[in-house]
């Protein structure tokens, strides 16, 4: 809660810094106050290194608001991004994603490089990289059910760790936050043994303006910074 006061308290100060700075065309102060703002931040909040978005609307998948959230995330250390919907949309258009999601990121001048799923294994890993991994209505209920069928043709006895392994073939981890997007009161079926200590935030739209604004992203960390994780105990 202390960490909490204290980036509230901080964000403030500099915002304030930054649009006085803004104001009288200092650029140089302005930059400097923000890559400041940019390690308070991470130093202050607790952070997940693996988010999953779940859309449980259709017509709230937005690419642009997609792009924005991992570009975003790059800036707060996260580094596997799971993003799922019911309908296979993203993945029936993965080609078309890949495509306009570089030309995104090579446009926003970030050195951040997007590695998916069916392709980590031929990518040497770096501090640039972000592994995402896109799911559809086959990696909800049916993963578990798939990876429970090559399980129970083991001769020893099957523990968790099994069906972790299992599942992580198939690019299904376990994720510290996952944001639900729509007002439906269901997950949508996505993976639910996946879920066991995640902490899941609901949201009615990923953002009402045609960006998904920087601002919008850390209301978030905030959110999940502010929360008792207990894992279990």
């Amino acid at each position: 809660m202390l960490n909490s006061i204290t980036f509230y308290v901080y964000n403030s100060l500099c915002n304030l810094i930054l649009f006085i700075s803004n104001l009288i065309g200092f650029k140089s102060l302005k930059n400097l106050i923000e890559v400041s703002l940019d390690r308070q931040k991470k130093s202050t909040l607790t952070l997940p290194h693996h988010i999953g978005i779940a859309f449980v609307e259709e017509d709230l998948i937005s690419y642009r608001h997609i792009f924005d959230l991992i570009l975003h995330s790059t800036t707060y250390g996260v580094k596997r991004i799971t993003f799922y919907d019911p309908w296979s949309r993203i993945k029936s258009d993965k080609i078309r994603f890949i495509k306009d999601l570089r030309k995104y990121l090579k446009n926003s001048q970030t050195s951040i490089i997007p590695v998916f799923s069916d392709e980590s294994d031929k990518v040497e890993s770096n501090n640039r990289n972000i592994y995402l991994t896109i799911l559809g209505a086959n990696d909800g209920r049916g993963a578990l059910v798939n990876a429970c069928k090559k399980l129970c043709h083991l001769s020893r006895e099957i523990k968790i760790e099994d069906v972790d392994e299992e599942l992580q073939k198939q690019s299904i981890f376990e994720p510290d936050l996952l944001i639900k997007i729509g007002s439906i009161q269901s997950l949508a079926g996505y993976p639910p043994w996946s879920l066991r200590v995640t902490e899941i935030l609901s949201l009615s739209k990923l953002s009402s303006d045609s960006k998904f604004a920087k601002s919008q992203f850390e209301e978030i960390l905030l959110n999940f910074s502010t929360r008792d994780r207990r894992l279990g105990r």
